[in-house]
């Protein structure tokens, strides 16, 4: 094996540097993520448990923001998709019996077509199918990323509970996110098909696309542009080209809603104090440009494909002003890092106990105190993240690959 082979190896493939806990700091650890999962899965039971098929044993509607995706998935049947949301809003409430259902769908058209499936089954079928491969995912990203993973914490994970919770797609999305820069190297149309498909959910994909040029995957970056022209090309001639013009046009629409206890973008710590929207915008326009400058400046330190995915995950929150608490799953991916990788010191035990819990608490933090606190843990990791890449630059690659 060459030289350049293995500095390309010692690059991609760093070693895990963790510190032998003490006999009872394991214990403690391992049993209060046991706890935490406790209590997660009993709050699943609770949440799922249904008499009728549609709604909790308390008469809850089941799998919170599923019932938007189930619906739009059988509009996707008859090739079309509900962009009034008005008329969205009465036909969830006629649904499941609700006075006023409050729930929008704000997505493109190609990610109606990965839903249409979920029609083929029953509401309750397909809210289990949802979460169990949204889990799947999620793992298999996170494994792909980092190999072999201890199960406990990487299950007990609060963001793993809140997006089963609500509903929502943030497994995917982590999955996909994790998978695009895993496989970037070995199988780049795998990490090309997974930014395509991650792309439907475009605040959480801005990132992909300038890590993989930056580090010059161009077969990954090639076979997404081929992926998302192709799922354009079908949700084009299934659902029409009037149906990109009507996503696009609920840009307004959108941010008209973006408020909320359950919205932690660095616009809402202005919203959620019902402050001016420009002053929210400048905020975040002034996150989005201080992490894209720390990711250009880290960069330039490594090539390795699982620091580059915990980079741009940390950026990922500071740079949308459309972000909610459980699309703070994604910070697994840089805690991860952080846990297996780095020599931490007692602050960043904090930072990562605080990160492990954001997912579930955010919203309850926000409704308390009106704090929007998810782009400060978020800020904190992508901080922390760079400064251990450049630290690991200069203590162990002192020669670079041109």
């Amino acid at each position: 094996m060459s030289d350049a082979t293995h500095r390309l190896h010692a690059i991609q493939a760093p070693r895990p540097c963790r510190a032998p806990l003490s006999p009872v700091a394991g214990a403690f650890i391992e049993s209060a993520l046991g706890l935490i999962l406790a209590f997660q899965i009993y709050l699943c039971f609770k949440f799922f448990w249904s008499a009728d098929g549609l709604h909790t044993l308390s008469g809850v509607p089941l799998y919170g923001d599923f019932k938007v995706f189930w619906i739009e998935a059988r509009h996707a049947l008859d090739g079309r998709i509900q962009y009034d949301q008005t008329a969205l809003h009465h036909e969830i409430a006629k649904l499941f019996s609700l006075r006023f259902a409050f729930l929008s769908y704000l997505y493109p058209p190609d990610y109606a077509l990965l839903l249409a499936p979920f029609a083929l089954l029953s509401f309750q079928a397909a809210g289990l199918v949802w979460g169990a491969l949204g889990a799947s995912a999620y793992v298999a990203g996170m494994r792909s990323l980092f190999g072999p993973l201890p199960w406990l914490p990487l299950i007990a994970f609060t963001g793993v509970s809140q997006t089963l919770l609500t509903g929502q797609n943030s497994l995917f999305t982590t999955g996909l996110f994790a998978t695009s820069l895993a496989y970037a190297d070995r199988a780049p149309a795998i990490a090309g098909l997974a930014a395509a498909v991650l792309a439907t959910k475009p605040q959480l994909g801005l990132l992909v696309p300038v890590l993989l040029i930056a580090t010059r995957h161009w077969k990954a970056l090639i076979a997404a542009a081929i992926a998302k022209s192709a799922m354009i090309a079908a949700s084009v001639q299934v659902f029409g080209i009037s149906a990109w013009s009507a996503f696009l046009s609920l840009r307004n629409e959108a941010m008209a809603i973006n408020a909320g206890h359950y919205r932690q973008s660095v616009y809402n710590i202005v919203s959620n104090l019902h402050g001016p929207a420009w002053q929210g915008y400048f905020l975040q326009a002034f996150s989005a440009l201080w992490a894209c400058v720390v990711l250009a400046m880290t960069i330039r330190h490594t090539r390795r494909n699982l620091e580059l995915a915990a980079l741009g995950a940390a950026a990922t929150p500071l740079i949308s002003p459309m972000f909610l608490d459980y699309d703070l799953t994604i910070l697994a991916i840089p805690a991860a890092y952080l846990a297996l990788y780095q020599r931490i010191s007692r602050a960043d035990i904090v930072l990562l106990a605080v990160t492990f819990l954001m997912p579930m608490i955010a919203r309850w933090i926000t409704i308390f105190t009106h704090v929007t606190a998810g782009p400060f843990v978020a800020a904190l990791l992508l901080a922390r993240v760079a400064s251990a890449i450049r630290g690991n630059d200069e203590r162990t690659i002192p020669a670079r690959l041109s």
